[in-house]
C-alpha cells in the first residue's frame, strides 16, 4: 500500500509493505536469505532430539573444561543433569536443554581471567563458532560461545579474585511436543 501525505508544501511519500521486497533487491536478497536460514534452522532443530542436544552439549562442556587446569581445581560442582527446559525461537515446539558447571581455582596460582580468554581464542579458531564479550558485571568478567549451526550458546564468566570460573550454557534448539513447564529432562 502506499500512502501520500502533505505536510507544510512537500510531498512525504511512505511504503508500507510488511515485509515485502518493495525497498530494494538488495532488501529483498537479503530477506530471502534470512528466511531460507531459517527455515533450514527449524527443519534442523525438529529433527534433533532431547538426547541427541544434551550429548553434544556436554560434549563442549568437556571440551571446555579440558581447557583448564582441572588438578589445580579446588572446587568442581555441576548442576543436576535432570532440569528444566526453556523455549527456543518462540516455537512451542522447540525447547533447549540448560547446564552450569562452577570450577574454583587457588587464585594465588590460576588466573581465571586468563583462563576465559584462552578458552575464548580456542573456541574463535573453531570453524562455526563466534566469540563476543559480555558486559562486565563488577568483578566478573564474561564471554560467549555461540555455535551458529543451531544456536548453542555457552557463556563462561570469571571472577579473578575469588579463583572462580562459571560455565553455564544452552543446548541447540531440539523439537518435543507437549512440553509441561514441570518436567525435567
Amino acid at each position: 500500500m502506499i500512502r501520500t501525505t502533505l505536510a507544510v508544501g512537500t510531498l512525504v511519500v511512505a511504503l508500507f509493505c510488511g515485509g515485502c521486497a518493495l525497498l530494494s533487491p538488495e532488501y529483498a536478497a537479503a530477506r530471502a536469505s534470512a528466511n531460507a536460514e531459517m527455515q533450514v534452522f527449524v527443519e534442523t532443530s525438529r529433527q534433533r532430539t532431547l538426547f541427541e542436544a544434551k550429548r553434544e552439549l556436554k560434549a563442549v562442556e568437556d571440551e571446555v573444561l579440558s581447557l583448564t587446569p582441572r588438578d589445580s581445581a579446588l572446587e568442581f560442582r555441576q548442576t543436576k543433569e535432570e532440569r528444566n527446559l526453556f523455549g527456543c525461537r518462540g516455537d512451542e515446539d522447540l525447547h533447549s536443554w540448560p547446564f552450569t558447571s562452577n570450577v574454583t581455582f587457588d587464585a594465588d596460582t590460576v588466573d581465571v581471567i586468563q583462563l576465559m580468554n584462552d578458552i575464548g581464542d580456542h573456541f574463535a579458531d573453531i570453524e562455526g563458532w563466534s566469540v563476543s564479550p559480555g558486559q562486565p558485571e563488577g568483578k566478573t568478567e564474561v564471554i560467549y560461545l555461540k555455535r551458529s549451526s543451531d544456536d548453542m550458546l555457552i557463556a563462561v564468566s570469571a571472577r579473578g579474585e575469588s579463583g572462580t570460573m562459571r560455565i553455564a550454557g544452552f543446548s541447540g534448539c531440539f523439537l518435543l511436543k507437549n512440553y509441561h513447564r514441570s518436567r525435567e529432562f
